[in-house]
């Protein structure tokens, strides 16, 4: 588990027709914000070498890879790791 600072967003997978229409953009911009009005101070997420593209993406939204796991999140196929501070 991270840490009660930290909110840990979970997996999420859009079909191939969604791709560049900005669902994966909104959806982490609701995300950080419902974790900001919840009180979290940073946001940790796990994936998969290969998921280039959702990479680029968490990136493009402010999340700096880490070089390991925060915790025991039960994701055991994960090997990227990401953290992003969140501002009041």
């Amino acid at each position: 588990m991270t840490s009660p600072a930290s909110a840990n967003c979970a997996r999420c997978t859009f079909c191939r027709s969604c791709a560049g229409r900005g669902a994966g953009a909104a959806l982490i911009a609701l995300c950080l914000e419902q974790a900001r009005r919840l009180g979290y101070r940073r946001c940790y997420l796990e994936t998969l070498t290969g998921m280039d593209v959702a990479q680029k993406l968490y990136e493009k939204h402010g999340f700096a890879r880490i070089a390991q796991a925060r915790g025991n999140t039960g994701h055991f196929g994960c090997n990227r790791f990401y953290l992003r501070e969140l501002t009041p």
